[in-house]
């Protein structure tokens, strides 16, 4: 197996910005007159930049119905960290993107933090076949996780009525990647542990209920100032004296 995870919050030193050009609504699709920013002299023409406000962690990255969707940490207030929420792209060739109305703002729970999304194809978690299922970190205080679905191909999100679905008391689990496992015809989700260094690992068949499986923790004394989060997670294959050995189940 293999565990990967990347340090990137408002916790890690960041430089700062003036805040420009605040959403006065969030929920309106970009302004027209913002539109040739693509042109201007510095702008990235194959990564995606949204034309307006700060952007962080990509999340949510699906392939459904023949197009690619790009969710990411966005605030919708300035060019700094802060009320973060789900910005959303799309795009049918991974270069050219067409930037969505926000598909999610901070609720009661708090900031939308990162997360992963999946297209629900069997209809495990009883919303409809082919849903697309967002699963991500409430942050107020505390970080709990939460999930809301889609029926309308990516473009809106409602919230699951009994969020979250993992509670949680303190603010070290966080940035849910989730993905469906075969072998054990179950719901993975992996979560980083922030400051305590480590990642843990739920299982649910129907993405609503999810039971903890195990913790893994370590401290990477080289790297004593970098907390865990944004974690992936997946099989490897390899060759043992000449054998082919398949993908090992994705949790202890």
């Amino acid at each position: 197996m293999s565990i990967m995870a990347t340090s990137c919050s408002k916790d890690d030193s960041q430089p700062s910005t003036d805040i420009e050009n605040p959403t006065e609504n969030p929920t309106d699709k970009p302004q027209q007159e913002v539109s040739t920013a693509y042109n201007e002299p510095f702008c990235p023409q194959i990564h995606f930049t949204p034309s307006r406000n700060w952007m962080n962690d990509p999340n949510g990255m699906v392939y459904s119905s023949g197009v690619y969707h790009l969710y990411y940490q966005y605030s919708t207030h300035g060019n700094e960290w802060g009320n973060m929420s789900w910005g959303h792209a799309e795009s049918k060739d991974l270069i050219h993107w067409e930037e969505k109305s926000v598909a999610m703002t901070r609720d009661a729970l708090g900031d939308v933090f990162s997360g992963s999304a999946v297209v629900d194809k069997d209809n495990t978690a009883g919303f409809g076949a082919g849903a697309l299922i967002a699963l991500f970190t409430s942050a107020d205080g505390i970080q709990q996780q939460s999930l809301a679905y889609s029926l309308d191909g990516g473009e809106t999100f409602e919230r699951f009525s009994a969020n979250p679905v993992i509670k949680y008391n303190d603010d070290n689990l966080r940035d849910p990647k989730v993905f469906w496992h075969e072998a054990s015809q179950k719901w993975i989700m992996v979560l980083a542990k922030g400051w305590a260094k480590g990642v843990e690992f739920y299982s649910s068949t129907d993405l609503k209920s999810w039971s903890h499986l195990s913790t893994f923790v370590t401290d990477l004394s080289g790297r004593p100032s970098l907390q865990w989060e944004c974690p992936d997670f997946g099989g490897v294959r390899f060759q043992r004296r000449g054998f082919d050995v398949d993908d090992q189940p994705c949790f202890p």
